[in-house]
């Protein structure tokens, strides 16, 4: 291969990873972005921007609001992350499921996986209930804050865990956050005995969450499913009526993902 040949190829792989970070960011942001934005985000200058959004656009993966000018992520980009969502079948068998509970109640309903880790959202449902969902599917949080992630952890080894996420001290999200690995573990083992793990105003405050895994025919853990609401409107009954809703609902869900439950 040629030196010229080489300096092509760099460009290309340059080109590429600047348009996929473009596109993360406007997947992050809460509203459309506009060049100049866009630009100082990236460090970029506006005309390499402008023309990686024109490429972009052409191919369906930006669209751009004729009223305001400005870019949001377009149906291309959709169309990869439901292939990915269904390549699994975790979401195709949760939704139904889901989708019942949470339209008789007034809880919030979130499905993930472990994903460089983090727990990555693959399904986000919002109940009539107070609280609002912030997350969106493709997402990432942290395993060790939410139910929904402890879940994706409760089958593993102790040193399985460290290993994954490091043996602390662990990032905190309040106030109430697990910070040390001692009592991270300590939290699995208690919730092994159930097998529902819990979030008490750990990951955000003034929410209450309960989560357990999802198994599939093998029996290995493949995805988890938790439960939100407000945690001042939730005494202890209530409480113990999540826990036991959630462990209902993964049961349901792992069977049709093929699990012998």
């Amino acid at each position: 291969m040629s030196l010229e040949q080489c300096s092509d190829n760099r460009n290309v792989a340059q080109t590429l990873s600047r348009g996929l970070e473009l596109l993360k960011h406007l997947a992050a942001a809460d509203e459309d972005m506009g060049v100049r934005e866009l630009a100082r985000t990236l460090t970029l200058s506006p005309p390499m921007v402008q023309r990686l959004l024109n490429t972009l656009a052409a191919h369906g993966f930006v669209e751009q609001t004729p009223q305001t000018r400005k870019y949001a992520i377009g149906h291309r980009a959709f169309m990869v992350g439901r292939a990915y969502l269904a390549a699994g079948g975790v979401v195709d068998a949760a939704l139904p499921v889901l989708r019942s509970l949470v339209d008789a109640t007034e809880l919030n309903a979130y499905v993930g996986e472990i994903r460089d880790a983090h727990a990555l959202y693959l399904l986000v449902l919002q109940s009539k209930g107070p609280i609002a969902v912030r997350a969106v599917p493709g997402e990432r949080t942290l395993l060790h804050t939410t139910a929904m992630g402890k879940a994706l952890l409760l089958d593993m080894a102790p040193e399985a865990v460290a290993k994954l996420i490091g043996r602390g001290p662990l990032e905190a999200k309040t106030a109430r956050s697990i910070t040390a690995m001692s009592a991270l573990l300590a939290d699995l083992v208690a919730a092994r005995a159930s097998g529902v793990t819990i979030s008490d105003e750990e990951n955000l405050p003034g929410v209450f969450s309960a989560g357990a895994p999802l198994s599939d025919a093998d029996g290995n853990v493949v995805a988890a499913v938790s439960f939100a609401c407000p945690a001042a409107m939730a005494d202890a009954s209530a409480r113990a009526n999540i826990c036991r809703q959630v462990k209902q609902v993964a049961t349901q869900i792992s069977r049709r993902l093929g699990a012998a439950q």
